[in-house]
């Protein structure tokens, strides 16, 4: 996925003479950034054109999906304003999604013994600082495998209604998934849950064709580096009457009264044809050998959503681990980073991150990862 940076000054009614007007076509056989950006002979891309530009221009963009990264180096004056606006009549989606081509996707065994359909993908994730909303939302994905990234700063603008998806990474609904070797520094959360009763269809169905429920299960977070995180380290909204987060032990004699209280509110709403009695063991959520560093004004482990009274706040690894034995290996520790002011993450070589393998592998552009020596410190010769 890449993210769509469009920046767009002011608009005026009126603009010099001397500005120029572009044209981006990108479903047009003849569109090619080797063009030259008129009518006739436009461009393909809207980052083409953001390359152009200049004070007072305009770029008219037709109709077409633009899956394109657009990053506007120019600035607009205040009378002179740069302007990208979609050609009459024409229907303009800029995204930073990727299409995938449903030609290629292949039928597998899922995690729970049914049939999936899965496609190699072949991004790599990289860096994802400062997004407002949060980092990486995985919202009804099987199977994937989010590894040797860095997330920083996400999440602080997002929205109320944004929970479960305000942090570095998260799932929603998405079972199999593998985190792994992740950095998920400075959000407003680390790693987080998000789960409300759901259904999918089914690829090549119709439209009445019943849909599948999904929820999330047999997900591992494994060797990950969550560190400093605002709220939690760790976020787990499940947003569900039946209390499946908790054990079954701990599944309280009110989960029948909360399901009822769902049902009377939305019937037929909250069942989506999802199997009954699911706790915390039948989940299969897996933490193995993670490393977690926090100041003490920031939460450790949020497990279940504010307003479900069956919800844990855990202040200490010891008692999350304790309770619900789905955490093992684990570490609570402080981490110190060579310069995290300059995007500067490296780390000394004996810190328990580097000896656990709790610290994304290769490069990840935008930040500068490894090891690095401390100085040793001079104590000042008593006078």
């Amino acid at each position: 996925m890449r993210s769509v940076i469009l920046f767009l000054w002011a608009l005026s009614l009126a603009a010099p003479a001397q500005a120029a007007t572009w044209h981006v076509a990108g479903q047009e056989a003849n569109a090619s950034d080797r063009n030259p950006g008129t009518a006739k002979a436009p461009w393909k891309t809207i980052a083409r054109a953001a390359k152009k530009v200049q004070p007072g221009d305009r770029v008219q963009i037709a109709t077409g999906v633009y899956r394109e990264l657009v990053n506007i180096e120019t600035s607009g004056l205040p009378d002179r304003p740069i302007r990208f606006e979609a050609a009459p009549a024409a229907h303009v989606v800029v995204t930073g999604a990727d299409e995938i081509d449903h030609r290629a996707l292949a039928r597998q065994p899922g995690p729970d013994g049914d049939q999936i359909y899965a496609v190699a993908w072949t991004h790599h994730w990289g860096t994802h600082p400062n997004n407002e909303d949060g980092g990486i939302f995985y919202e009804i994905s099987y199977g994937l495998h989010a590894h040797d990234n860095v997330f920083l700063g996400n999440g602080f603008d997002s929205l109320a209604g944004s929970w479960g998806g305000n942090g570095a990474i998260g799932l929603s609904s998405s079972p199999g998934c593998t985190i792994e070797r992740n950095l998920m520094l400075g959000n407003r959360e680390g790693f987080q849950f998000r789960e409300q009763q759901r259904t999918t269809p089914r690829i090549g169905q119709s439209r009445k064709a019943a849909e599948e429920p999904v929820w999330n299960h047999h997900e591992t977070i494994r060797n990950n580096l969550i560190a400093y995180n605002e709220k939690w380290q760790i976020g787990g909204w499940f947003d569900v009457p039946d209390h499946r987060y908790l054990p079954a032990s701990l599944r309280c004699r009110w989960q029948a009264e909360d399901a009822a209280r769902a049902a009377a509110k939305a019937p037929g709403k909250h069942s989506h044809g999802q199997p009954t009695n699911l706790s915390l063991e039948t989940l299969n959520i897996k933490f193995e050998h993670n490393v977690y560093a926090r100041d003490p004004s920031e939460g450790l482990v949020l497990w279940g959503a504010t307003w479900d009274r069956g919800h844990r706040q855990y202040t200490a690894l010891g008692p999350w681990q304790a309770e619900l034995k789905i955490d093992e290996g684990s570490i609570e520790t402080s981490v110190i980073f060579a310069d995290p002011t300059k995007l500067d993450l490296r780390l000394p070589a004996d810190l328990p991150a580097i000896r656990m393998g709790c610290y994304p592998k290769g490069e990840v552009p935008g930040v500068v990862l490894g090891i690095y020596r401390p100085e040793p410190r001079t104590l000042n010769p008593a006078p």
